[in-house]
C-alpha cells in the first residue's frame, strides 16, 4: 500500500496514508537517522581529546606519541562500552527503540570526563616524580597507585551517581524512557569497568615506556654534568606544589592563583552568591511557566509525509471528529432484557459526555440488529420497494432506529446473529463482532463472544493534548463504571502519548528527587562529611532546577523527550560538583579545617579545573553533532546537554568555591590580614620557607593546573 502511495502522482489530488505501523516506521526512521552522526561526534571528540592532551603534555614537557594513544583510547572505550551494553540488552530480551540511537553520543560525551581526570592526574604524577626522582616513584606500580588513589574515589562517585540516577528514572518513567535509562545505566557501568581495567592497563604499558625513557635521559644528563655537588630539591608530594622553571608555566600558575584569590575574596564570593540566588529565582519562575505538550510531529523526521498529514488531521479531523473505541470482552447474553438495557445505558452515557455528537456518530451494532429483528421478513418479498421505503413499521429508517431504540421492546434473539451478519446491508458489522465457533459452542452459551463500538466527540480544545487528555480521562471514568460487568476497555490512537502528559510532571519530580537522594547517599559513603554531601546534593538539585527553568525560556516543552534528556542530565550533573566537593574535602583533611581557604581551593581547582573545562568543551562539541539531523529529539538533547555542561562548570568552578570560601570565613572567622593565613600556605610549601617574611605572593603563584 505504501509503495503504491509513494509512486502515485497527481496534479489535482494529494493522497496521505496513515496507520499505526506507518507511524512506528517513521518514528524508528527518525531515530536511525542519528546513527551516521555518531561518527561525526566521535571524530569531534577525538580532535578535542588529542589537542587537549598534546597541549598539556607540551606544557609539562612530557609530549610523546604515546600520549596521543591515551587520548584516542579515552574516546574509543566509551563507544566499546556502549556496544557491549546494547549487546547485553539484546541478550536480556530488551526490544530496540529509536531513542536508543542517542545513547552512543551521550555515553561518549559523559564517559570521557573520567578519562580526562586520569590523564591529568597521570601527567601531574609524572611531573612530581621527575622533579624528585626516587627508586620508589620510578616504579609503575607506585605511579598507578597514586593516580587511582587520587581520582579513583571521585570517578567511582561519578559512576555510581550516574547509574543510580538512571535506575531511578527506569523505575519511575514510561516504557520508552525506561528503555533509555536502562541502556544508559548499563553503558555507564561498562564504561567504568573498562576504564578501571583496559584504560589503566594501557596507561601502565605507556608508563613503563616513559619510565625507561626517563632513566635513559637521566643517565645522559649525569654524564654531562659537572662534578660540583648540586643540592637536590626536596618537594613534598602534595597537590599544591610544582615549581616550573619555564616562564610560560609561571604565567599560567599566576593566572590560576589570581583566579583563586579572586574567588576567595569575601566581597567577590558574596556577589557570586547574590547572582546565584537571582539565577534560582529566574529558574523557579521558568518552571512555573513551562509548557507541558506532546505532539506526534515531534517524533517524525522533517521529510516525513506524516508531518503534513498530521497538521491536516489536527486542524480538521480532531476538532470535529475525535473517535473513541470501546471494547466489550464479556457481553454475556443480551436475551436478558436487563443486561441489554445496561448495555444501552452504557452506550448512552458515552454519547452524553461533553462534546459528544450523540447517536448519529455512534457505530453500535445492536441498534441495527433490533431493527433487523423487528423487520417482517415473511412479507418482505411481497412488498414493493416504495412500500419498504415508506412503511416504517416494516423497515424503520436509521434515524428512527437511533431515536427509538431505547423505547422499543428489545426482541433480541441470539440465534439470529449469523443471519443478521450475512445480510448484505449489515455485513459490515462482521468487522465489529466476533461470534463463538459453532463446534465449541456449549448449551446456554451466547453466540456473541465480544464486540466493540465507536462514538465521536468534537470541540476546538481537543486539538490541544492536555485538553484531549482530560477528555480521555472522562471517557475512561464512564468505562470504569461498567468495566467489571462487561469487561470493558477503551482505546484511542493517541492514548499512549496522552498518558505520558499526565505522568510527566510526577515522573520528572520523582526522578530528580530520587537521584538527589541516591547521590547524597553515595557521596556520604565516600566523603563521610555532611557538609560536603550537602554541597554536592544541593548543587545537583540547583543544576536540575536551572535546566528545567531555563529550557522554558528556550522554547522547549516538557514532554517525554525532554524528560528523558533531563534524567540523563541529572546523572551527569553530579560529576563536577562531586569532584569539587571531594577534592576540597581532601584538601581540608590534608591541610586541616582551619587552613586558609585559598590553599584548599587552589588544591581543589588544580586537580579539576583543566579536566572540567576540557571535558565541557569536548562534550558540547560532541553533542552538537546531533544538530546535523533536524529532528526535535536531537535539538532537545543538544539544548539540555549544553545547559547541563555550562551549569555544571559554573557550579564546580565558580558557585561551589564561593560558597565554600564564605562558609569557611563564617565558621573560622578568617581575616586576610591575619598572619596565620599566610603561614598556612608557607608551611605547606617547604620551598617557600625562606619567603615567610615577604609580603608579596609572587612565590605562591606556582599552583599547577
Amino acid at each position: 500500500m505504501f509503495l503504491i502511495y509513494r509512486n502515485y502522482h497527481s496534479k489535482n489530488l494529494e493522497i496521505y496514508v496513515l496507520s499505526r505501523t506507518y507511524v512506528e516506521e517513521e518514528v524508528k526512521r527518525a531515530g536511525q537517522s542519528l546513527i551516521p552522526y555518531v561518527s561525526v561526534g566521535f571524530f569531534i571528540m577525538l580532535f578535542c581529546s588529542v589537542i587537549g592532551v598534546v597541549v598539556r603534555a607540551y606544557y609539562l614537557k612530557q609530549h610523546s606519541t604515546d600520549k596521543i594513544l591515551l587520548a584516542l583510547a579515552s574516546c574509543i572505550l566509551p563507544l566499546l562500552a556502549c556496544g557491549t551494553a546494547l549487546a547485553l540488552m539484546t541478550a536480556m530480551g530488551f526490544r530496540f527503540s529509536s531513542i536508543l540511537c542517542v545513547i552512543p553520543l551521550l555515553v561518549l560525551a559523559i564517559g570521557i570526563d573520567s578519562s580526562y581526570l586520569m590523564i591529568h592526574e597521570w601527567q601531574r604524577i609524572i611531573q612530581q616524580c621527575r622533579e624528585n626522582p626516587t627508586h620508589e616513584n620510578s616504579q609503575i606500580e607506585y605511579r598507578i597507585a597514586e593516580v587511582l588513589s587520587e581520582v579513583g574515589p571521585a570517578i567511582m562517585i561519578s559512576a555510581l551517581t550516574n547509574m543510580l540516577a538512571d535506575a531511578v528514572g527506569a523505575f519511575t518513567s514510561s516504557p520508552e524512557i525506561t528503555l533509555l535509562c536502562v541502556g544508559n545505566l548499563l553503558s555507564m557501568a561498562v564504561v567504568f569497568i573498562y576504564q578501571m581495567t583496559f584504560y589503566v592497563g594501557l596507561m601502565s604499558l605507556i608508563g613503563k615506556k616513559e619510565i625507561k625513557a626517563e632513566e635513559k635521559k637521566r643517565k645522559n644528563q649525569l654524564e654531562i654534568e659537572d662534578a660540583k655537588n648540586v643540592e637536590a630539591r626536596r618537594i613534598e608530594f602534595t597537590r599544591q606544589v610544582s615549581i616550573h622553571p619555564k616562564k610560560g608555566t609561571e604565567e599560567i600558575s599566576k593566572t590560576m592563583w589570581t583566579y583563586v584569590s579572586l574567588i576567595a575574596n569575601k566581597f567577590v564570593a558574596s556577589f557570586i552568591i547574590l547572582l546565584y540566588f537571582t539565577y534560582i529565582v529566574v529558574s523557579i519562575f521558568g518552571i512555573t511557566k513551562i509548557n507541558i505538550h506532546l505532539s506526534t510531529q515531534k517524533l517524525f523526521p522533517q521529510d516525513s509525509p506524516l508531518l503534513a498529514l498530521d497538521k491536516l488531521r489536527v486542524k480538521y479531523q480532531v476538532p470535529h471528529f475525535t473517535m473513541a473505541t470501546v471494547f466489550i470482552n464479556n457481553p454475556g447474553n443480551f436475551s436478558d432484557h436487563k443486561r441489554l438495557e445496561r448495555m444501552n445505558q452504557f452506550v448512552g452515557d458515552m454519547e452524553s459526555l461533553h462534546g459528544g455528537w450523540g447517536p448519529v456518530s455512534t457505530k453500535y451494532w445492536i441498534r441495527d440488529f433490533l431493527n433487523f429483528e423487528n423487520t417482517d421478513f415473511e412479507n418482505f418479498d411481497e412488498t414493493s420497494d416504495s412500500e419498504i421505503l415508506l412503511n416504517k413499521t416494516i423497515l424503520p429508517s436509521p434515524a428512527q432506529v437511533l431515536k427509538e431504540t431505547n423505547a422499543l421492546v428489545p426482541l433480541y434473539n441470539d440465534e439470529d446473529l449469523p443471519s443478521f451478519m450475512s445480510w448484505p446491508e449489515y455485513s459490515f458489522w462482521n468487522g465489529f463482532i466476533r461470534l463463538r465457533n459453532e463446534t465449541t459452542l456449549k448449551a446456554n452459551d451466547s453466540r456473541l463472544e465480544k464486540f466493540f463500538f465507536t462514538t465521536a466527540y468534537h470541540g476546538k480544545e481537543l486539538s490541544k493534548y492536555v485538553k484531549l487528555g482530560n477528555a480521555l480521562n472522562g471517557w475512561r471514568s464512564v468505562v470504569d463504571k461498567y468495566a467489571t460487568e462487561f469487561d470493558a476497555s477503551i482505546f484511542h490512537e493517541e492514548a499512549v502519548f496522552l498518558d505520558l502528559i499526565n505522568n510527566i510532571p510526577i515522573d520528572t519530580l520523582q526522578a530528580v528527587c530520587g537521584a538527589v537522594i541516591c547521590i547524597g547517599f553515595v557521596c556520604y559513603i565516600f566523603l563521610n562529611s555532611w557538609f560536603a554531601v550537602t554541597i554536592a546534593t544541593v548543587s545537583v538539585l540547583s543544576i536540575c532546577t536551572g535546566i528545567l527553568g531555563l529550557i522554558s525560556w528556550w522554547n522547549v516543552d516538557l514532554d517525554p523527550i525532554s524528560m528523558a534528556a533531563m534524567i540523563i542530565c541529572v546523572g551527569s550533573s553530579c560529576d563536577l560538583p562531586a569532584h569539587t566537593s571531594f577534592h576540597y574535602y581532601l584538601a581540608t583533611v590534608r591541610e586541616g579545617p582551619r587552613s586558609d581557604p585559598k590553599v584548599k581551593l587552589a588544591n581543589c581547582l588544580s586537580t579539576i579545573a583543566f579536566p572540567a573545562v576540557q571535558a565541557g568543551i569536548s562534550m558540547i562539541l560532541c553533542v552538537c553533532a546531533l544538530l546535523f539531523v533536524n529532528i526535535y529529539m536531537s535539538i532537545v538533547f543538544v539544548k539540555m546537554m549544553f545547559l547541563c555542561v555550562v551549569l555544571c562548570n559554573l557550579h564546580a568552578l565558580v558557585i561551589i568555591p564561593a560558597f565554600l570560601v564564605i562558609f569557611d570565613y563564617i565558621r573560622f572567622g578568617f581575616n586576610s590580614k591575619k598572619v596565620h593565613s599566610k603561614e598556612a600556605i608557607v608551611e605547606s610549601v617547604p620551598e617557600l620557607d625562606n619567603a615567610k617574611n615577604e609580603d608579596s605572593p609572587k612565590n605562591m603563584t606556582n599552583i599547577p593546573i
